[in-house]
């Protein structure tokens, strides 16, 4: 009599969406639990045990500028026209250079100037970000704390170099803009005691990374074509009643998720020993 590995294989979804038995949701929607009403129960007898995310629905709705990554600020100075100090509390949201450029525009209206007064640009060749001004006697002041100047590209300094400005001067950001604060999403999970998917030296439990491979607002369906497998035998033998999730970017911070839910489907899978006498035999 000879034995053989007979490999199984359990599938499950899970979601954020409390109408569908999410608990403990967190209030920026980055994780949630759910109580089984049957346990994943994995054979003790089992021979090795990985679990893979199959597929990921996550919206990329994430802002890039917001109060908690403290870069919503811009302070600017007017010598002649309105003259004093103004700031400007950007709303939380995921910009592009035109959506905070237009949101810009419309708080400089709303304070009494042009809208114009200071415009942001592309540009292409190096990816810096541009201010132009459109009258004389005005200054950026990113020396202040926690302002959109990162983002933009700026250091901490005064625009222009030289303030004031002069009409239709331009100011170039001293790096590459960076509205793209977030490259990839890692969903960790209870259901993994190890580390899980290490990224570089720093293992946390991560059962998937989700690359934000689609436009802002848009949602991600992360489907891989050979799904990363990550070790789960600790799970071998020992029902799992209850199972949380949650969602960082990758540096690690909680994402807020606005107000939408996300999902997952994954697999658990397993091999049993079974004697060939109990492998029923295909007829060819």
């Amino acid at each position: 009599m000879s034995s053989i590995l007979y490999p199984r294989v359990a599938s499950y979804s899970f979601t954020s969406d409390p109408r569908s038995g999410a608990k403990n949701i967190h209030n920026n929607g980055s994780s949630f639990s759910v109580a089984l009403n049957k346990p994943i129960s994995i054979p003790s007898g089992a021979i090795s045990c990985t679990v893979d995310v199959v597929q990921a629905k996550i919206w990329f709705v994430t802002p890039n500028i917001s109060a908690a990554l403290g870069n919503n600020n811009f302070y600017f100075n007017s010598a002649t026209v309105n003259p004093g100090s103004y700031h400007i509390v950007i709303p939380d949201g995921l910009y592009s250079l035109d959506d905070l450029n237009t949101t810009l525009q419309r708080e400089f209206s709303n304070l009494g100037f042009a809208s114009n007064i200071i415009s942001l640009s592309p540009d292409g060749p190096t990816s810096r970000s541009i201010l132009s001004y459109s009258i004389a006697d005005l200054d950026v002041d990113f020396t202040q704390p926690n302002t959109v100047r990162e983002v933009l590209g700026f250091d901490s300094r005064q625009s222009p170099p030289t303030p004031p400005s002069s009409a239709g001067e331009s100011d170039y950001g001293d790096q590459p803009a960076a509205f793209n604060q977030i490259n990839s999403f890692y969903i960790r999970s209870s259901l993994i005691a190890s580390d899980g998917l290490p990224i570089n030296n720093t293992g946390v439990g991560i059962i998937a990374s989700v690359p934000t491979n689609v436009e802002p607002g848009r949602q991600i369906v992360h489907e891989p074509q050979i799904p990363v497998e990550i070790d789960a035998a600790d799970i071998i033998g020992r029902p799992i009643q209850s199972i949380s999730f949650d969602l960082v970017d990758d540096q690690f911070r909680p994402v807020n998720t606005v107000g939408e839910y996300w999902s997952i489907i994954l697999h658990i899978r397993y091999n049993v020993l079974m004697s060939t006498e109990k492998v029923p035999l295909m007829s060819i």
